[in-house]
């Protein structure tokens, strides 16, 4: 079976099925999907990349996969039906979106190393009080856990110390495309394409990132989900102002 394009992406051909990792195909189907939008303009260090237009199953249906669009093959997985986030259709912008209730609720995914540098990207609505975390390692501490904390941008290092927060509060009711820099000591927090605050912490983990929506200690995310990425390194000025456009046109929080 060859494939030429799909919503107008050049794909490599696929000669044959006998051999094809299924979850591979999962990845392409994902990112035909993402792809009758714009499409990620900066590749380059990107480890996973889970977008809401791949949601499927329509409004309330459980997600037990979040296809991984970034080619790497990550889909972010649950297989205990009670921990599974749900479906919003529609959510944002025209778009479903992935609904955690801050009880259990989370998905996972393997083959990431510690991170040394890192830029994390999200559009979500944090809807609970205290911390909520975004992305961590379900398993252990001492990764860079991404969460929201006292209604800001936060990135910690799990069960030690905070590195910094965002200067600006989220309102519970809106959604938010934020971002997140870190090559230590310097983490850079950023809102809806803007600056949002620095901060200076010196730190290295030791642990890999393996959850979306909770950290080892059983602190989950309550609220939803549209778009999140990792990449391994600090994404400069320009690209992350890429970023940032590629997600307003999508999902239009600013």
């Amino acid at each position: 079976m060859t494939v030429n394009a799909i919503d107008g992406k050049l794909f490599s051909a696929l000669t044959k099925i006998d051999g094809v990792n299924l979850s591979s195909i999962s990845a392409i189907l994902g990112q035909t999907k993402a792809s009758s939008g714009p499409v990620n303009p900066v590749t380059s260090g990107l480890q996973i990349e889970y977008y809401g237009g791949s949601l499927t199953g329509g409004n309330g249906a459980a997600i037990s996969t979040w296809a991984d669009i970034s080619g790497n093959a990550r889909d972010a997985t649950q297989g205990t039906g009670s921990n599974q986030p749900t479906v919003v259709d529609p959510g944002l912008n025209g778009h479903p979106v992935a609904l955690f209730d801050g009880s259990n609720d989370n998905l996972q995914y393997t083959n990431l190393t510690a991170p040394t540098a890192l830029t994390y990207f999200a559009v979500m609505k944090c809807t609970g009080s205290g911390a909520h975390t975004l992305i961590a390692y379900n398993f252990l501490g001492d990764t860079a856990q991404w969460r929201i904390r006292t209604a800001k941008n936060e990135l910690a290092k799990s069960g030690v110390a905070s590195i910094g927060l965002g200067s600006t509060v989220l309102s519970t009711a809106t959604f938010y495309t934020i971002a997140v820099t870190y090559s230590s000591p310097n983490a850079a927090f950023y809102l809806n394409g803007a600056a949002d605050g620095t901060a200076s912490s010196a730190q290295t983990f030791t642990n890999p990132l393996n959850a979306l929506g909770r950290n080892y200690n059983g602190e989950y995310f309550q609220g939803s989900i549209a778009h999140a990425m990792y990449y391994n390194r600090v994404l400069n000025g320009t690209e992350i102002t890429d970023v940032f456009n590629y997600l307003r046109t999508l999902w239009a929080t600013w």
